[in-house]
């Protein structure tokens, strides 16, 4: 059983330079960071499932804060602590997939609708939508990146205040179920990556952001990929982290964001 306090899951990456990731977001609740997120639309973000729930372990799936005040999302975001210079955003509404398995982070995927619209032409290209997801044929596997503000020492849970990048390969099918560590793997709604030498992960605090593998034919291209779920070992040899396949859930994003 996977508890979700745990799987707020960057292990010796690099600090990003300002701007690269104009699609990521940080969602802050009375106050504090709390998870990562991608903009999917002008007035959609997407995050995992978990980083909604203020209780994840209840038989009915997750109970959702009714007050949705105490959220922000905070878009053009780069400095953890100077959250207050960048764009902030309320929420409008919340919506979990409906099949969501807290105990083993099924379908941990949400869709957070804003209040107001992004001006996605108006923010200086410091806020973008992420590229939609494509089938990995058509991506670099060895080539993609997830960002986040999470810890960067897997023995101590303290965020990093600048944003960070790395480069962590899409292992195969056959790799992942080898050295499973998650009992709900289902290779048809998770992404499994890992590093096998270790020593580069997501992990603490890096849930809810995203996974963007470059496109093959133009590697300046990154789509995204997955969302930022579950690890139980940061770092360690031969342990891999989970992604949400997100490819796998456009349907229901576009029917949730009202495309």
């Amino acid at each position: 059983m996977v508890n979700g306090n745990n799987n707020s899951r960057i292990i010796n990456g690099l600090p990003s330079p300002e701007g690269k990731w104009p699609e990521m977001a940080a969602i802050y609740r009375f106050g504090d960071f709390i998870c990562g997120g991608v903009v999917w639309n002008e007035n959609t973000i997407l995050t995992a499932g978990h980083c909604i729930c203020i209780k994840g372990s209840l038989p009915e799936g997750c109970e959702i804060d009714e007050d949705l005040s105490t959220y922000k999302i905070i878009l053009g975001h780069h400095i953890r602590s100077e959250a207050d210079d960048y764009y902030k955003f309320d929420i409008e509404s919340v919506h979990l997939h409906p099949n969501y398995e807290p105990d083993y982070l099924m379908y941990d995927i949400a869709v957070v609708r804003l209040k107001r619209l992004i001006e996605l032409d108006g923010l200086n290209e410091k806020v973008k939508c992420a590229c939609e997801p494509q089938p990995l044929k058509n991506l670099r596997t060895d080539l993609c990146f997830a960002l986040g503000w999470g810890t960067m020492d897997p023995k101590r849970i303290i965020l990093a205040d600048h944003l960070q990048e790395v480069i962590i390969p899409i292992q195969n099918e056959q790799w992942c179920r080898e050295y499973q560590s998650m009992p709900g793997y289902n290779p048809e709604y998770h992404i499994c990556v890992s590093n096998p030498e270790g020593g580069k992960d997501a992990c603490k605090g890096d849930s809810g952001g995203p996974l963007l593998c470059a496109n093959r034919k133009d590697l300046s291209e990154f789509s995204l990929v997955g969302i930022n779920s579950y690890g139980l070992h940061c770092a360690m040899p031969n342990q891999p982290a989970y992604f949400t396949r997100v490819y796998e859930f456009v349907d229901w994003i576009k029917e949730q964001s009202g495309e």
